[in-house]
Parts: structure tokens; C-alpha cells; sequence
């Protein structure tokens, strides 16, 4: 898992960058409240809204994902249900 990034991947760069050129402002990387170890990929403050950006990774991408080795039936069902 150290291997994923957590921001800025390239997904979510491209996101940005789609978003900052409409005029549309945002936060980066911002904790959620109540939430100690979940933080937000983008934040529209004025909105009350956040996003998170999933990738290739999280979505079991088959030109992309490289499968965990180690406990991989877990993160073979982990993968299914995502998809």
C-alpha cells in the first residue's frame, strides 16, 4: 500500500486542472470532520461538498492494477466488491 499515492495521482491533476480552468476554487487534501483518518481528494468550501478521486487501483483497472501479493484473496474480494 505504500506504493499508491494518496494525492495528486494523475486522475486527480487532471481533475483539478479541468476544474481550475471553469473558475471553479477548491481546497486539497483537507480532513473531514469526525472523520480522524479520512481526508478529502477536493473541497468546495462554499458548497459544503467534497470529492474523492478513486483510481485505476481502487477500481481493479485491468490495463493498470497491479494486484497486492501479500493477503491476496482479501484483496481479491476487496477489489470485487469496488468493481
Amino acid at each position: 500500500m505504500l506504493a499508491q499515492r494518496s494525492r495528486n495521482t494523475a486522475p486527480e491533476m487532471a481533475l483539478r486542472r479541468a476544474l481550475h480552468a471553469l473558475g471553479f476554487r477548491y481546497r486539497v487534501d483537507l480532513p473531514l470532520p469526525g472523520m480522524r483518518r479520512r481526508r478529502s481528494d477536493l473541497t468546495f468550501v462554499r458548497w459544503r461538498t467534497v470529492v474523492f478521486v478513486q483510481g485505476c487501483f481502487w477500481h481493479a483497472c485491468p490495463q493498470h492494477m497491479h494486484a497486492p501479493v501479500h493477503n491476496a484473496e482479501w484483496w481479491r474480494e476487496k477489489f470485487e466488491g469496488n468493481v
